[in-house]
């Protein structure tokens, strides 16, 4: 497995988001979050920390471990902001996936993303937990318009007064030619479907796969932009 990850402030004034990763008995976590609120990178840190701590303590391919992953980060959070009231307007989207190489699971919460990839071609891609995805689904907006609604408000979120809904898809058999990123909207906001697919096919690692994907975002990210925040990902 490879895989190549980045997390920085991009053109914002600090870093709101975090990523981290873990392997145990062959098994691989990656968690990425996204805060939003004056203390936003705390809680972002937060909320992966805990999803890579709960992974640590039962490491396994399951539907309910990934999304007791996420359940736990809610609990951790409601927990760090009953001590700290810096906390509580802080809200946090979160994504995981769980791998042995062989099946694959993913759970998330608010606008972070897991896509799969096979034989270079998307095949899934979470739902966003947006007004904007909602209305997606209901055929009232075109997936492509989903970019443009990027600030539309999130309906499912980890935070100090709210209870955790995470959306947990069911595991996934894979192929000797799967690839995922996990990220954060800071990332997908920017580079489209179609190009993470022709650069997947040209990339002989994920490290030339991420880099490609970065340099197109460069182009289309405006001066300003938030923190940017992914992992590549090649079986």
């Amino acid at each position: 497995m490879r895989f190549t990850s980045i997390c920085c402030k991009g053109g914002g004034d600090e870093v709101t988001d975090s990523i981290k990763k873990l392997c145990r008995s062959g098994i691989y976590c990656f968690a990425a979050a996204d805060g939003e609120g004056a203390f936003a990178q705390a809680g972002a840190e937060l909320a992966a920390s805990a999803i890579i701590s709960e992974f640590e303590r039962a490491p396994e391919v399951s539907e309910e471990r990934a999304s007791h992953c996420l359940w736990e980060a809610s609990e951790a959070f409601k927990r760090k902001a009953g001590e700290d009231t810096l906390l509580s307007g802080v809200t946090v989207s979160a994504a995981v996936l769980i791998t042995d190489g062989e099946t694959a699971v993913c759970s998330h919460i608010g606008n972070a993303r897991v896509y799969k990839f096979s034989k270079g071609l998307l095949e899934f891609i979470t739902n966003d937990h947006t007004e904007a995805m909602e209305k997606y689904l209901a055929g009232e907006l075109k997936f492509e318009n989903i970019r443009e609604s990027a600030s539309s408000p999130l309906t499912r979120v980890i935070s100090a007064d709210s209870e955790a809904e995470p959306e947990t898809d069911e595991i996934f058999r894979l192929g000797s030619k799967s690839s995922f990123i996990i990220c954060t909207d800071g990332f997908w906001r920017y580079v489209e479907e179609p190009f993470m697919e022709r650069s997947l096919k040209k990339a002989q690692s994920s490290k030339q796969w991420l880099a490609a994907m970065l340099s197109e975002l460069e182009k289309n990210a405006p001066a300003g932009c938030g923190s940017i925040t992914a992992a590549a990902i090649i079986l």
